[in-house]
Protein backbone atom coordinates (compact mmCIF):
# COMPACT_ATOMS: atom_id res chain seq x y z
CA UNK A 1 0.00 0.00 0.00
CA UNK A 2 2.80 2.56 0.78
CA UNK A 3 4.34 1.42 -2.24
CA UNK A 4 1.04 2.61 -4.37
CA UNK A 5 1.51 5.92 -2.79
CA UNK A 6 5.02 6.55 -3.06
CA UNK A 7 4.92 5.86 -6.81
CA UNK A 8 1.69 7.96 -7.33
CA UNK A 9 3.38 10.79 -5.50
CA UNK A 10 6.42 10.37 -7.58
CA UNK A 11 4.67 10.24 -11.00
CA UNK A 12 4.40 14.16 -11.83
CA UNK A 13 7.81 15.02 -11.27
CA UNK A 14 8.91 11.92 -13.09
CA UNK A 15 6.38 13.28 -15.99
CA UNK A 16 7.85 16.86 -15.52
CA UNK A 17 11.32 15.27 -16.06
CA UNK A 18 10.62 13.18 -18.87
CA UNK A 19 8.66 16.21 -20.72
CA UNK A 20 12.20 18.28 -19.41
CA UNK A 21 14.38 15.66 -21.32
CA UNK A 22 12.36 16.01 -24.44
CA UNK A 23 11.88 19.73 -24.68
CA UNK A 24 15.95 19.96 -24.17
CA UNK A 25 16.07 17.41 -27.23
CA UNK A 26 14.08 18.81 -29.44
CA UNK A 27 15.58 22.00 -29.18
CA UNK A 28 18.89 20.46 -29.39
CA UNK A 29 18.11 18.86 -32.69
CA UNK A 30 16.74 22.14 -33.98
CA UNK A 31 19.87 24.15 -33.14
CA UNK A 32 21.85 21.63 -34.39
CA UNK A 33 19.47 21.80 -38.09
CA UNK A 34 20.03 25.71 -37.51
CA UNK A 35 23.57 25.89 -37.76
CA UNK A 36 24.25 23.27 -40.41
CA UNK A 37 21.88 25.71 -42.55
CA UNK A 38 23.65 28.36 -42.07
CA UNK A 39 27.32 27.67 -41.67
CA UNK A 40 27.54 26.33 -45.00
CA UNK A 41 26.91 30.02 -46.16
CA UNK A 42 24.49 28.70 -48.75
CA UNK A 43 21.28 30.34 -48.78
CA UNK A 44 18.25 28.17 -48.31
CA UNK A 45 14.90 29.06 -50.51
CA UNK A 46 12.04 28.40 -48.56
CA UNK A 47 9.92 25.39 -49.13
CA UNK A 48 6.57 26.95 -49.55
CA UNK A 49 5.95 30.39 -51.16
CA UNK A 50 5.38 33.39 -48.92
CA UNK A 51 1.32 34.05 -47.39
CA UNK A 52 -0.38 36.33 -49.56
CA UNK A 53 -3.24 37.83 -48.47
CA UNK A 54 -6.77 37.19 -50.13
CA UNK A 55 -8.54 40.48 -51.66
CA UNK A 56 -10.76 42.29 -50.28
CA UNK A 57 -14.90 41.85 -51.24
CA UNK A 58 -16.49 45.02 -51.33
CA UNK A 59 -20.28 43.29 -50.91
CA UNK A 60 -18.90 41.46 -47.61
CA UNK A 61 -17.55 42.90 -44.14
CA UNK A 62 -15.62 39.23 -43.50
CA UNK A 63 -15.65 35.54 -45.21
CA UNK A 64 -13.73 32.71 -43.34
CA UNK A 65 -12.51 30.37 -45.53
CA UNK A 66 -13.38 26.32 -44.60
CA UNK A 67 -12.50 24.07 -47.01
CA UNK A 68 -9.64 23.08 -49.53
CA UNK A 69 -10.68 21.67 -52.75
CA UNK A 70 -8.87 18.12 -53.67
CA UNK A 71 -6.99 19.81 -56.49
CA UNK A 72 -5.57 22.40 -54.55
CA UNK A 73 -6.71 25.35 -56.79
CA UNK A 74 -10.19 26.50 -54.97
CA UNK A 75 -11.25 27.29 -51.16
CA UNK A 76 -14.92 27.61 -50.15
CA UNK A 77 -16.12 29.43 -47.22
CA UNK A 78 -19.19 31.52 -45.67
CA UNK A 79 -19.31 34.90 -46.46
CA UNK A 80 -20.86 37.58 -43.63
CA UNK A 81 -22.07 40.63 -43.85
CA UNK A 82 -22.34 42.63 -40.70
CA UNK A 83 -22.54 39.10 -38.85
CA UNK A 84 -25.05 37.66 -40.68
CA UNK A 85 -24.24 34.86 -42.74
CA UNK A 86 -24.01 35.63 -46.42
CA UNK A 87 -24.24 31.90 -48.40
CA UNK A 88 -21.41 29.84 -49.67
CA UNK A 89 -18.63 31.05 -51.60
CA UNK A 90 -15.45 30.05 -53.70
CA UNK A 91 -12.13 31.97 -54.04
CA UNK A 92 -9.92 30.59 -57.18
CA UNK A 93 -6.38 31.05 -56.77
CA UNK A 94 -5.61 30.77 -60.25
CA UNK A 95 -8.29 33.70 -61.13
CA UNK A 96 -8.25 34.95 -57.86
CA UNK A 97 -11.58 35.86 -57.75
CA UNK A 98 -14.49 34.82 -55.57
CA UNK A 99 -17.50 33.22 -56.84
CA UNK A 100 -20.73 33.01 -55.06
CA UNK A 101 -22.73 29.67 -55.31
CA UNK A 102 -25.69 30.75 -53.27
CA UNK A 103 -26.78 32.74 -50.70
CA UNK A 104 -27.26 30.83 -47.96
CA UNK A 105 -25.88 28.26 -45.57
CA UNK A 106 -21.81 27.27 -43.95
CA UNK A 107 -19.26 24.79 -43.37
CA UNK A 108 -19.04 23.81 -47.30
CA UNK A 109 -16.60 20.39 -47.63
CA UNK A 110 -15.35 19.76 -51.17
CA UNK A 111 -15.82 16.06 -52.44
CA UNK A 112 -13.08 14.86 -54.23
CA UNK A 113 -14.19 15.88 -58.00
CA UNK A 114 -13.54 19.54 -56.57
CA UNK A 115 -16.51 20.12 -58.63
CA UNK A 116 -19.53 19.65 -55.61
CA UNK A 117 -19.75 20.85 -52.06
CA UNK A 118 -21.36 19.47 -49.14
CA UNK A 119 -22.67 21.91 -46.98
CA UNK A 120 -25.15 23.02 -44.07
CA UNK A 121 -28.18 25.18 -43.64
CA UNK A 122 -31.26 25.14 -40.83
CA UNK A 123 -30.47 21.79 -39.67
CA UNK A 124 -30.19 20.29 -43.58
CA UNK A 125 -27.38 19.09 -45.06
CA UNK A 126 -27.35 20.25 -49.22
CA UNK A 127 -24.84 19.04 -52.10
CA UNK A 128 -24.61 21.56 -54.49
CA UNK A 129 -22.53 21.55 -57.98
CA UNK A 130 -19.95 24.79 -58.31
CA UNK A 131 -20.23 24.76 -61.85
CA UNK A 132 -24.37 24.32 -62.94
CA UNK A 133 -24.91 25.69 -58.93
CA UNK A 134 -27.65 23.35 -58.41
CA UNK A 135 -29.05 22.18 -55.02
CA UNK A 136 -29.88 19.30 -53.88
CA UNK A 137 -30.92 18.34 -50.08
CA UNK A 138 -29.43 15.32 -48.43
CA UNK A 139 -30.20 15.09 -45.36
CA UNK A 140 -32.44 16.74 -42.50
CA UNK A 141 -31.73 16.06 -38.65
CA UNK A 142 -34.50 18.71 -37.63
CA UNK A 143 -34.95 18.99 -34.93
CA UNK A 144 -31.59 18.76 -33.50
CA UNK A 145 -28.97 20.90 -35.31
CA UNK A 146 -25.53 20.23 -36.83
CA UNK A 147 -22.29 20.77 -34.78
CA UNK A 148 -19.27 22.49 -36.42
CA UNK A 149 -18.62 21.19 -39.79
CA UNK A 150 -19.83 18.15 -41.41
CA UNK A 151 -17.02 15.50 -42.90
CA UNK A 152 -16.62 13.04 -45.52
CA UNK A 153 -14.51 9.76 -45.67
CA UNK A 154 -11.87 9.43 -48.28
CA UNK A 155 -14.04 7.00 -49.96
CA UNK A 156 -17.28 9.52 -49.82
CA UNK A 157 -19.28 6.75 -48.67
CA UNK A 158 -19.57 8.39 -45.18
CA UNK A 159 -20.53 11.13 -43.09
CA UNK A 160 -19.11 12.59 -40.08
CA UNK A 161 -20.85 14.78 -37.99
CA UNK A 162 -22.15 15.48 -34.23
CA UNK A 163 -25.65 16.88 -33.46
CA UNK A 164 -26.68 19.52 -30.94
CA UNK A 165 -29.84 18.67 -29.06
CA UNK A 166 -31.86 20.62 -26.95
CA UNK A 167 -33.84 18.26 -24.12
CA UNK A 168 -35.96 19.83 -21.42
CA UNK A 169 -37.95 18.80 -18.33
CA UNK A 170 -40.53 20.25 -16.80
CA UNK A 171 -40.77 20.31 -12.65
CA UNK A 172 -43.39 20.38 -10.60
CA UNK A 173 -42.67 21.85 -7.18
CA UNK A 174 -45.71 21.92 -4.04
CA UNK A 175 -45.01 24.63 -2.48
CA UNK A 176 -46.75 23.51 1.29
Amino acid sequence: MSTQSIGTARRPQMLAAVIALALAVAILVIAAQASSLWSSGTTVAPAHPAPQFLPHMSDLIDWVPWSWSPDGQKLAGTGLRAGIRGGILVYNLNSQQYEKLIDFGVHPVWLSDSRRLLFEHQSKLYLIDSQSKKVRELLSVAPNEFGIGVTISRDERQLYFSLVTTEADIWLVNLE
